[in-house]
């Protein structure tokens, strides 16, 4: 995942290859309403991000964000404070 320099959004994307884009979102972190992570004792984290309307965003989870799941949400969160990060487990 990254933000895009020129629109500010955050974009995320997996399973690309060559010749295949893979499967993407992007959204405006002012349109974020909030991040959930559930900790997982095996494996990785789940990680769930909402829209300002309680819609869950597609092919974002943990293999598309930094490896720890928590401080990247922190980092979302004290940019943009109305996000709300929600830690389970």
């Amino acid at each position: 995942s990254r933000i895009d320099p020129e629109t500010g959004d955050l974009v995320w994307w997996q399973n690309r290859a060559s010749g295949h884009d893979g499967d993407s979102g992007r959204i405006h972190p002012s349109q974020i309403s909030r991040l959930r992570i559930v900790k997982e004792s095996e494996g990785a984290d789940g990680v769930h991000l909402y829209d300002l309307a309680g819609q869950r965003q597609h092919f974002l989870d943990g293999e598309v964000i930094p490896w720890d799941a928590e401080k990247w949400a922190a980092r979302l969160a004290a940019r943009w404070p109305h996000i709300k990060v929600e830690v389970e487990g």
